[in-house]
């Protein structure tokens, strides 16, 4: 049996029911959510505050310290609620407590992790006519019990429209909630799972759009518990709290963090990555400092941004706690350190006391300028994407619910070429509403002589956007004289592929079609909600090649390419970790892009040499550190040879699709390019839209930078 078989079987075990099973298994998609649709792009950093349930209460110099975090880039807050502090009598919700929290944060425009702890570490938060007033469940109730999902689900009711609105992207049920469940009875855990399950299919109708977390320790996480199996089946996401501290309340030294850190990354995978508590405390009984916490956050935000599919991040937290508060949660926390050792206990009172980036003056510590830095550096490597189709994302809500017309439409831009064209490019918007986090976006590019129109006919792309709900974006090369139509051998549209071939006319008049591309996103992304995470480019023969152009000079914008009997001689790959997905197909009796390399001829006009395919190929399987031994694909087709390497770095794929016997044709296509006299005959019966639509659909990309 697999290990996800195993791991279903033991929550169809633990849930008890075919119909909650049902539940858990609709829990995790096909295809798994790999966005927050409320979140905005990239990665968010944020910070919470020690009890931050309060923050109504905020004084005017913890409230100016706080603005001062939200000015310098720490865009993110993690909120803790109670459900008592929300019901404190059966039915009746201080909704304007809750307001008055959230409102602050909304005003800093803050993305905002909102999370009802009806769990929380060792104990249960539950309405007192539910518990037996020391924070445990009364006899003979659980959280399944139908009165408890019952009120749980009309507080939802209530409050789930107040947080969209105030700038909430998560909901989240329960904080360390593994630190009770791990070593509870099978049945309570079940009882929590059920609870979440109820949740998260009630938020399915109420609001979809803002999915369900429950938080974990990391230790969760890196050791695979039962509570960290059943949460990811019945939750939308599973957060986490990290903390680089050891069995007796000692911090790691900083060269051990990373390999720490890098187990809890591992277990994600290809998920989400949301951390509601980045700490690195700075308690010298600790065997900290400032300057440990300092060095241990620089550590811990690089793993982070090597992480592809981090999104949220809070660090807890953003000041120390003063004399009093630090007295007083100590108390609160006294009965739980009752057996233990009197230096542990001081090691643990000295760790809440110094959490903060900020001391409790409001001093920033080493840490504070590790934390801005870190900021300074992200929105830095973000300038060069504010061409790329990055929009408010409030007015993308906005479109999402006005979406622009259905079917084809041509859009111009400004001057982007050196003979002076006005250009342009086509777009099929299909007829079905956007999902919540927009629509993907293909961006296609017609070989060297073609037209966006033409090639649109030719592969059908419109079709494949109107039944699978995505935007194809045909785009249009340049010509020599752009006052006269295009033609295929008098005034032939190309690209500057990058491959320095000068009989190649945009390459030899130098055009900058990466600024075109960039003008295209940002034109799309002001007209129509785009998912940003679900961008892909494909192209065919002088096309392919400016796929693969794509593909280096703007990596971390693209989740896959798909590049068809086209070039690719640039030598090396870029040094970077972004490289997306490739997908590359050819035939083997292609004149123009012949399998063994060589010189390369059209019309007796020299038009390069070049090498083998599997050189080009291999370069880009080494340059995404692919396995060397690839697995088959079953094409379904005799003539067909399909390889798949997977995992490649941060999880991406490459695959290599070799049709027998086929020449220089868009495979499955309507045959409308050039005869085949010329470019070697249209053999394969393999459809290459939907073959390569299949592969982006596998390769959506979250956090893209």
């Amino acid at each position: 049996m697999s290990k996800s078989a195993l791991v279903k079987l033991l929550v169809a075990l633990l849930l008890g029911s075919a119909a909650l099973l049902a539940q858990a298994q609709r829990a995790v998609p096909v295809e798994s959510p790999s966005t927050l649709p409320l979140l905005p792009r990239g990665l968010v950093l944020g910070t919470t505050l020690y009890g931050s349930a309060s923050l109504a209460a905020l004084n005017d110099k913890t409230l100016e310290r706080f603005e001062n975090a939200a000015a310098n880039g720490l865009s993110g807050f993690t909120l803790y609620l109670d459900w008592p502090d929300l019901e404190a009598a059966p039915g009746q919700l201080d909704v304007e407590a809750l307001v008055s929290q959230l409102d602050p944060l909304a005003e800093r425009g803050l993305a905002v992790f909102v999370n009802i702890t009806i769990g929380n570490i060792g104990h249960y938060s539950v309405p007192a006519d539910l518990s037996n007033g020391v924070g445990g469940l009364a006899v003979g109730v659980n959280l399944n019990d139908s009165d408890v999902v019952a009120r749980f689900l009309a507080l939802l009711d209530q409050v789930v429209p107040l947080l969209a609105e105030r700038g909430s992207f998560l909901l989240g049920l329960g904080n360390e909630i593994d630190e009770r469940l791990d070593d509870a009875p099978e049945s309570e855990l079940a009882a929590y799972a059920e609870l979440v399950a109820a949740a998260r299919e009630h938020m399915q109708t109420l609001r979809p759009d803002l999915p369900v977390a429950v938080t974990l320790t990391s230790s969760a996480v890196r050791e695979q518990t039962m509570t960290w199996q059943v949460m990811r089946e019945v939750a939308d996401h599973v957060a986490i709290n990290y903390a680089p501290i050891d069995a007796e309340w000692r911090v790691l030294a900083p060269e051990l963090i990373a390999d720490d850190f890098d187990k809890v990354l591992d277990a994600f995978g290809n998920g989400v990555l949301v951390i509601q508590e980045l700490t690195c405390p700075s308690a010298e009984s600790m065997g900290a400092s400032p300057w440990w916490q300092s060095q241990c956050l620089a550590v811990l935000l690089e793993r982070l941004r090597a992480h592809r599919q981090t999104r949220f991040v809070s660090l807890f937290s953003l000041e120390d706690l003063d004399g009093a508060t630090c007295q007083a949660v100590q108390a609160v926390f006294e009965p739980l350190l009752t057996d233990a050792p009197a230096d542990f206990s001081e090691r643990f009172r000295e760790y809440l006391c110094t959490l903060g980036i900020l001391d409790s003056d409001g001093k920033p510590k080493p840490g504070w300028g590790i934390a801005l830095d870190w900021v300074a550096k992200f929105r830095a490597s973000q300038t060069r994407l504010q061409m790329l189709g990055r929009h408010d994302e409030g007015s993308n809500r906005r479109l999402l619910l006005r979406p622009p017309p259905s079917g084809r439409q041509e859009r111009f831009l400004p001057l982007t070429a050196t003979t002076g064209e006005q250009r342009r490019y086509q777009v099929h918007v299909p007829a079905d509403l956007p999902p919540p986090g927009g629509w993907p976006v293909v961006l296609i590019f017609h070989g060297g002589g073609g037209r966006g129109d033409s090639f649109r006919e030719e592969s059908r792309w419109d079709e494949v956007a109107e039944s699978q709900n995505f935007v194809a974006v045909f785009a249009e090369g340049t010509r020599p004289d752009p006052e006269s139509p295009p033609a295929f051998s008098a005034n032939p549209q190309t690209w500057n592929d990058g491959t320095g071939r000068s009989a190649i006319g945009a390459v030899d008049r130098g055009e900058d079609d990466l600024a075109y591309v960039h003008a295209v996103l940002e034109d799309l992304a002001g007209w129509m909600p785009i998912a940003s995470d679900r961008i892909y480019a494909t192209g065919f023969s002088n096309g392919a090649g400016m796929t693969l152009h794509l593909a280096r000079n703007m990596p971390e914008r693209l989740s896959a390419v798909a590049a068809v009997a086209g070039k690719d001689i640039q030598m090396p790959l870029p040094d970077v970790d972004e490289l997306p997905s490739i997908l590359y197909m050819t035939g083997t009796e292609d004149p123009l892009n012949p399998i063994d390399g060589g010189d390369v001829f059209l019309f007796w006009n020299f038009l390069g040499n070049f090498p083998p395919i599997e050189t080009l190929f291999e370069r880009w399987r080494t340059g995404l550190d692919c396995p060397i031994m690839p697995t088959s694909i079953e094409a379904s087709l005799a003539d067909t040879e399909a390889r798949r390497y997977f995992p490649c770095h941060a999880n991406t794929t490459a695959e290599f699709w070799l049709l027998e016997g086929h020449g220089h044709h868009w495979p499955g296509g309507r045959n409308l390019l050039a005869p085949s006299f010329w470019i070697g005959p249209d053999a394969s019966e393999l459809d290459a839209t939907r073959t390569i639509w299949s592969f982006f659909v596998q390769s959506r990309r979250v956090g893209v930078r």
